[in-house]
């Protein structure tokens, strides 16, 4: 985080039309946290390493990201259908230098406030505790768990509203 503290105040942005080098910056932090994921649930095949710039350049997602000063240091994507009033995260990420700051907490926030009246809904793996116990804090209800990948990864979905 190239001498940044996470003591300074962040700043929480919706990304409206993500230039390339927004793109750049969010996949980079995706790939730290999900690696540290990857290291947290024990998986060898962690499918979200895999994604590519390209992949959220095409993904027709709505993002925000989360600053130190100018310095990228979380990001959400939600994925909203306007129609049945339900909002997917699709990812939600901290830089591991950054975490238990309150960033991922005000990226959630902002999401909720961007669709209050909608229901959401996110997945992330059942030995994630720090993820599970954001969400449980913001009202989240798991809602049902399954085994993916040849790793048997447990994933536990989780909903609100």
């Amino acid at each position: 985080m190239d001498g940044l503290s996470v003591l300074e105040p962040h700043t929480i942005h919706r990304l409206s039309s993500p230039q390339a080098s927004d793109l750049q910056t969010i996949h980079a932090v995706q790939m730290l946290a999900y690696q540290q994921e990857a290291q947290l649930l024990g998986a060898q095949d962690f499918p979200p390493l895999r994604s590519t710039v390209e992949d959220l350049a095409q993904s027709g997602q709505l993002f925000w990201v989360a600053r130190i000063a100018s310095q990228t240091v979380g990001a959400m994507r939600l994925e909203v259908d306007a129609q049945a009033q339900t909002v997917c995260i699709a990812s939600l990420v901290v830089h591991p230098q950054a975490q238990r700051s309150g960033i991922g907490h005000g990226l959630l926030g902002a999401a909720l406030a961007y669709a209050p009246n909608y229901v959401f809904e996110v997945q992330t793996g059942a030995a994630n505790a720090p993820a599970l116990a954001l969400y449980a804090r913001c009202g989240f209800k798991e809602i049902h768990r399954h085994c993916v990948g040849p790793e048997r990864l447990e994933l536990v979905r989780l909903r609100l509203r």
